[in-house]
């Protein structure tokens, strides 16, 4: 990929001006203060692969919330993507963890440090047994099993939403059109 003069003059006066009210001193990570109006607290968070999850999910959420339609939104589409499909890593993580502690079990670290969500997926439905399997529940199983799959498919190394192209240039794919609300209910 390369930038003609003019493209590479525009996109310099661009980040020229996004960064123009910085200063020598300033600092991006600041403790905050009880008395801001904008403040969150994450000790409580560290080392909770749940809350961590949810916290994506609940991102990806409010973001949809706000999205009118309107074409500017049309680059919020991979940002909510990956928080959707973050969201399912992670929790398939947690589960996996969660079952592997009760069952005495342990993932390899190299499969568990992948970002595929279909062999997460084929790891915890193959370890529920240490909590009664499946039960009657296929149905849902199946459900599950086809919107991973959907997913891991889509975006099968957690880049596709982060990267416009891959390690080699190549532009990575992306849906056309996607309904968010139908993504955030599905």
């Amino acid at each position: 990929v390369s930038l003609s003069e003019n493209q590479a003059r525009a996109a310099t006066r661009y980040v020229m001006f996004e960064i123009e009210d910085l200063k020598p001193g300033d600092v991006l990570i600041q403790a905050g203060d009880l008395n801001e109006e904008k403040v969150l607290f994450g000790d409580w968070l560290q080392g909770k692969w749940d809350l961590y999850a949810d916290g994506y999910k609940v991102a990806a959420d409010m973001l949809v919330e706000e999205i009118e339609g309107n074409p500017v939104e049309d680059r919020l589409i991979c940002p909510v993507l990956f928080m959707y499909r973050h969201f399912v890593e992670l929790k398939l993580k947690h589960l996996i963890l969660s079952l592997d502690k009760r069952s005495g079990k342990q993932i390899s670290e190299k499969q568990f440090g992948k970002h595929h969500l279909y062999p997460l997926w084929l790891y915890v439905k193959t370890h529920l047994d240490c909590i009664g399997g499946e039960g009657g529940n296929a149905e849902v199983f199946a459900s599950l099993d086809a919107r991973i799959k959907e997913l891991d498919q889509l975006d099968p190394d957690s880049t596709h939403f982060r990267y416009s192209h891959n390690k080699t240039f190549q532009e990575m794919a992306i849906p056309e059109s996607l309904s968010m609300s139908n993504l955030k209910t599905r």
